[in-house]
């Protein structure tokens, strides 16, 4: 079984970067042919028999979840490392509107769509299964937004660290949270349609979630204030995982080990919360980046 995972991951690796490196020819951001090779090597591109041989549904493509999942966790933290939240205040107002509108638009073409497709009956939704909870899953898919895409195109481009870039990152965040959110409620109605049950399993998910935001800023700057004698952990961490700035202060693999598996530990709890393994880790960097530039600051201010 470890040598049909092996070679599953050594077929994704070789695909994506081969398909990365075409579209790079023609002008086009890497991850886009990234993700068209993993149309082509699944059940669509080359059918469902020949991509069960690489890619067994039963014994290889949980292994790669769960790879996959540490690595998206492991990004989005070090994508958080490099984004100063701070710098979002003066265009919060801009942030919220874009989310929004960003959100509505396609959420009132999925009510539309829905309306249309639900004749088709069997064909789109379960026997028993009723308009509310379709129509909300279809809202939910239609306003999606691929966090961790627009931090690669962003990245790739060199706009990551400029106004613009920032504020795709935020809106996509937010986006993101709206998103769980229609399908956290679209979950709930499915089992119970009255407003208490719905808004309580919606409250309890996204409660937890900024508990979570908030636990992880309060934490992190206490630990980045302990941790201040050995410099800025952020600028140390990032130079660790190969991005940013590197820094003369490296934190040592104790502290990298620890950061680390509070990124993994939070892309748990958000996972758990309905959400996605995505948001928790992203908290996770944006804390610690957070609060380091806090303690630098207070350090530079005492010096």
């Amino acid at each position: 079984m470890a040598a049909n995972v092996l070679l599953a991951l050594c077929a994704a690796w070789a695909g994506a970067r081969l398909c990365g490196s075409l579209c790079a020819r023609f002008g086009q951001p890497r991850v886009v042919g990234e993700i068209i090779a993993g149309v082509l090597l699944g059940p669509t591109g080359i059918g469902p028999e020949a991509s069960g041989l690489v890619f067994n549904p039963d014994s290889v493509v949980p292994s790669l979840q769960a790879v996959a999942a540490l690595g998206l966790s492991l990004y989005m933290f070090s994508v958080g490392l490099d984004f100063d939240i701070r710098l979002l205040r003066p265009v919060t107002g801009q942030v919220l509107l874009l989310s929004l509108l960003s959100a509505a638009l396609p959420a009132a073409a999925a009510v539309g769509t829905a309306y249309y497709l639900m004749p088709a009956g069997a064909s789109f939704m379960k026997e028993g299964a009723t308009e509310g909870p379709f129509i909300l899953a279809l809202a939910s898919a239609f306003t999606g937004s691929a966090l961790p895409v627009a931090a690669l195109i962003l990245g790739e481009l060199g706009i990551f660290d400029t106004d613009p870039g920032r504020i795709c990152i935020g809106a996509a965040a937010v986006i993101t949270v709206l998103q769980f959110v229609l399908l956290k409620l679209a979950e709930a109605a499915a089992v119970d349609p009255s407003p208490g049950p719905m808004g309580a399993a919606v409250g309890v998910s996204l409660g937890g979630t900024v508990g979570l935001a908030v636990g992880l800023a309060i934490g992190c700057r206490m630990w980045t204030a302990w941790r201040a004698g050995s410099g800025c952990v952020a600028k140390a961490l990032r130079a660790r995982l190969g991005v940013g700035e590197r820094s003369t202060g490296a934190a040592g693999p104790s502290t990298c080990l620890a950061a680390y598996l509070v990124a993994v530990l939070s892309a748990v709890l958000t996972d758990k919360l309905g959400f996605t393994v995505v948001l928790g880790a992203f908290f996770a960097g944006c804390a610690v980046m957070a609060a380091s530039l806090v303690i630098e600051k207070l350090a530079g201010a005492g010096e």
